[in-house]
Formats: C-alpha cells, sequence, structure tokens
C-alpha cells in the first residue's frame, strides 16, 4: 500500500504505477531502478535453488512439500544459507575490492562483548559512499556484450544503444519484464563504477525520482547529517582516532576541490559536513576511499561480524562453510539464470588478475612468477601452474588465502616483469608472505601494509609473517618501526 497522501511512482509518462505493477520483495526500495530489482530477483532464485536442493537432501517426496513444517524447514535452512552466501560475498569479495587487503582483522569468533548496532555515522552518512559510484547509465547488453535491441519508448523509458538513462529508469518494472535480469547482470559486471570522489552523476542529483519530486541525493546527504546532529568532519576524525587537519589541502591534492571546498565552508575547515570532507580525501595506498571513510567503515564492519552470534562462519562448518565460502557472486549469478560467460571476480575489472585459494583443501601454498610475459600462479612443492594472465593485460594482480595457515610466495621475476601492483589478502590463519629480491641492486621498503620492491608495490593484509629474501647485488632494505608482523630479513 501506498502512504497516504504520497504521490505514488509515475512511469515515463507520468502515469500513476498501481502497486500490481510492481515487483514484490523484501525491501520497498526494490522497485526503484532495474539493477536494484535484478540483485532481489537473482538472491529469491537462489533460494529457490537451495530450497530445491535441500529437499533432496533431507530426502523429502513431493507429498512431503506439502507439509508445512516441511515447508519451514526447508525455507528456514535454505535462508540460512543465503544469508551466509550474502556476508560470505561481502566480506571476501566487495569489502577487500572497496578497501584494499589491510583493513578488516582476522575473523577470530564471536565477541559477546562487541556492539554489533549501527553506527549513526555509517548509516546516516558515510555508508552513503555508494551514491558517487553510480553511473549516468545503465548498461543493458545482451549475453555477448553486444546492445539489446533499441526501444523508445519502454513504458517511458528510452533504451538506446545498450543504454538506459538512470534519471530515466526510476520505477519502471516494464525495464526487467522486457530485457529479462541477464541483461542488467551483463552490463553490471561489465560496467566499471565512478570512481569515490565528490561527484555524483546528474542521475540522482536532478532526476532521482522525476518531477515533481526530483531530489538532489548529494545535497539531500548532507542535510540528513545535519539533521541527525552528526559531528563536523574534523570532529568526527578525532572521534574516529585521527588526526584533525587544519589545511584544505591535506583533505585532498586536488587543489581545485581544496579551493571550492574552502570557498564552500567560508575557509572554516572545522564547518566541513563530514560526508563532504569523506569522499573529498585522498584514496589510502591501495583502496578506493579516504582514510576517514576506510576507519569508519572497518570499525562497522568489524562490529557487526564480531558481535553477530549468528555470523555464518560461526554457524556453519566443515565441507559446508568450505561450500559457502567457495561461493562467489558469479557463481551464484551462473546457476540463477542463463548467463554462463559472466567473469569469476564480478567487483574486479577485467585488468584485475585474481587468484583465490580453494577452501577445504588444506593450507595454500602458491608462488606468484612471471614466465614468457605471463603473470603466473603456481603451486610451491610441484610448481603446477594453478592459473595466469598476460602481463600486457594486467595491471593489479590479487591473491587471497585460506582460513587455514598459508605461504604466499612473490618470486623475483615479478618485480623486473611487471610494472602494476600486487594485493596479497591473508585468510584466518597464520599466512607467511615471502618475498624474493634479485640477483641485481635491490631496494626493498619494509611498511606495516606495503612492501615495495624496486618500484613495485606489494600492499598485504591478515598476514602475520613477512620474508624477505635480498638477491645477490648491493642491496638495500629498511624496515619501518611501525611493524606489527613479525620481519625478517636474510641477506643475499
Amino acid at each position: 500500500k501506498f502512504i497516504e497522501n504520497a504521490s505514488p511512482p509515475t512511469t515515463g509518462n507520468g502515469v500513476p504505477l498501481s502497486p500490481d505493477d510492481l515487483f514484490v520483495a523484501g525491501d520497498v526500495r526494490a522497485n526503484e531502478q532495474p539493477g536494484l530489482t535484478t540483485l532481489h530477483t537473482l538472491f529469491v532464485r537462489e533460494h529457490n535453488y537451495q530450497a530445491t536442493r535441500l529437499a533432496k537432501v533431507f530426502g523429502y517426496s513431493s507429498k512431503d512439500l506439502g507439509k508445512p513444517k516441511v515447508d519451514e524447514r526447508i525455507f528456514q535452512a535454505a535462508r540460512a544459507i543465503v544469508i551466509a552466501e550474502i556476508q560470505s560475498i561481502t566480506y571476501n569479495e566487495f569489502l577487500p575490492s572497496l578497501l584494499g587487503p589491510d583493513q578488516l582483522a582476522s575473523y577470530r569468533g564471536y565477541q559477546a562483548e562487541v556492539n554489533a548496532s549501527i553506527a549513526n555515522l555509517f548509516s546516516a552518512s558515510l555508508y552513503r559512499v555508494g551514491h558517487t559510484m553510480l553511473p549516468n547509465e545503465l548498461l543493458v547488453l545482451q549475453p555477448d556484450g553486444s546492445p539489446v535491441a533499441d526501444d523508445s519508448d519502454v513504458l517511458g523509458s528510452q533504451v538506446i544503444g545498450g543504454q538506459v538513462s538512470l534519471g530515466d529508469a526510476f520505477f519502471n518494472p516494464e525495464l526487467i519484464t522486457q530485457y529479462g535480469i541477464e541483461s542488467y547482470l551483463t552490463g553490471l559486471s561489465t560496467q566499471q563504477i565512478q570512481e569515490i570522489d565528490n561527484l555524483i552523476v546528474d542521475g540522482v542529483r536532478n532526476l532521482l525520482f522525476d518531477p515533481p519530486a526530483a531530489v538532489d541525493l548529494g545535497a539531500t546527504n548532507l542535510q540528513r547529517g545535519r539533521d541527525h546532529g552528526l559531528a563536523d568532519y574534523n570532529e568526527v576524525r578525532r572521534n574516529s582516532g585521527l588526526e584533525p587537519l587544519t589545511d584544505f589541502a591535506k583533505i585532498t591534492s586536488d587543489s581545485s576541490l581544496a579551493a571550492a571546498l574552502a570557498l564552500a565552508y567560508d575557509g572554516n575547515i572545522d564547518n566541513i559536513d563530514v560526508f563532504a570532507g569523506a569522499i573529498s580525501e585522498d584514496h589510502i595506498s591501495g583502496g578506493s576511499v579516504g582514510e576517514l571513510m576506510q576507519t569508519v567503515l572497518v570499525d562497522q564492519f568489524t562490529r557487526l561480524r564480531d558481535g553477530d552470534r549468528f555470523f555464518y562462519e560461526k554457524q556453519f562448518g566443515g565441507k559446508q562453510l568450505a561450500e559457502i565460502q567457495n561461493t562467489r557472486l558469479s557463481d551464484i549469478i551462473r546457476r540463477n539464470t542463463t548467463l554462463d560467460n559472466v567473469a569469476d571476480e564480478v567487483f574486479r575489472s577485467e585488468n584485475v588478475f585474481t587468484y583465490r585459494a580453494e577452501e577445504g583443501q588444506g593450507s595454500a601454498n602458491i608462488t606468484l612468477r612471471v614466465r614468457k610475459g605471463e603473470l603466473q600462479v603456481t603451486q610451491g612443492a610441484s610448481g603446477k601452474v594453478l592459473a595466469s594472465q598476460s602481463v600486457a593485460d594486467t595491471s593489479i594482480v590479487v591473491i587471497y588465502g585460506t582460513s587455514r595457515n598459508d605461504t604466499i610466495r612473490i618470486d623475483t621475476s615479478v618485480a623486473t616483469g611487471f610494472t602494476g601492483s600486487v594485493e596479497v589478502h591473508g585468510g584466518n590463519g597464520r599466512d607467511r608472505l615471502i618475498v624474493d629480491g634479485s640477483r641485481k641492486a635491490d631496494n626493498i621498503a619494509i611498511e606495516p601494509t606495503e612492501i615495495n620492491v624496486n618500484g613495485l608495490p606489494i600492499f598485504y593484509g591478515n598476514v602475520e609473517q613477512v620474508m624477505v629474501n635480498m638477491g645477490r647485488g648491493n642491496d638495500i632494505a629498511s624496515v619501518s618501526d611501525q611493524m606489527q608482523v613479525n620481519v625478517t630479513v636474510y641477506g643475499g
């Protein structure tokens, strides 16, 4: 039911939509735009997939399925698995791609004293960071990546050249009915997000929900923070354990942005709205957000995990836990749609070479090396190539360990044959990162979150031991006095 005295959603032609025209979901925002409708639909299908599978596992016949107790048992079991999958995808795919490797500490189990409630700062302001990632157009693509057929009037919206304007797509269920969720999943997994910065696209600044109720989402974020009584940017930094800043130029290296902030806030850095300041910060090394955003998000997601006695790693174990942890969003897409060529890592672009050590197979012992123009991940003992990608097609290498005690080695050939960067994500075990020097003169700097080998940055997190093997040249090695892991440097 629509709220009394509120305008119901309308089509592009201004005709009010009946509730019967909209999709039913567990969140009233599911019909807001096709991307949201698509993901809600995908996970409803995943629930049904798990329910069908569980009915067979439990040994129920078709006659049993009509019994309320049987139905409820299957429903709750499927629900628990889908919740676990969403948690695993969030913590093992989404957050590492957003925050970088050295952010959330390893999971050590439920902690009853941890407050898992949602912080007002997180919900009312800083987790609105997603608004800066939105594109102005949504891609609507065939499974092979080509545009869908043009249509100039999909209940008032236009789909031209495989794109629909975000501002033209609000509350239009026909966009899903006509093209199906596969077209949007292909687009979502192909399209790169906008960089997290102070820019928000026109589709949600001037066209959100369409006239006469068009809303500026950026302005709404600022006003919401004020309505909730959130502290200013510098005060939030203090409260988060960060140093307050005294100069606009220390917020951002973009001089024009620093000048614009100074102008907007009358030269008083202590007047900045927390949302405006946080999205304006330079990004942390290896991550896609600034220092304050990273700090607040890490705090919130750590508390949500550690203070939740139903967190999936506490509820599941053995083969079932390994199965959940090995399930990526791409797996859920493949088994619930007609798409079979979606990329394994849908949160990463094609120029990112990602390797995930499989859970349930014991500790990982792997080496990253370069051979004949290829980046290769090999099995440590046998040298068997587990995965590879052309150096020419790669700008970032991302390696994930397991929940066991892993050894991850970066061979000397990487520093000499690759000019991008490397991320190493340890797991919940006690992991060891080994970095090899070369036969030439090496300069290796070891910092708490980064090892730099002759200009190659290796970002790392959830690693308990760092070992560096210097080569045979006249080498220089430096170790930060801020290290919180064991460091061993061997001379050549």
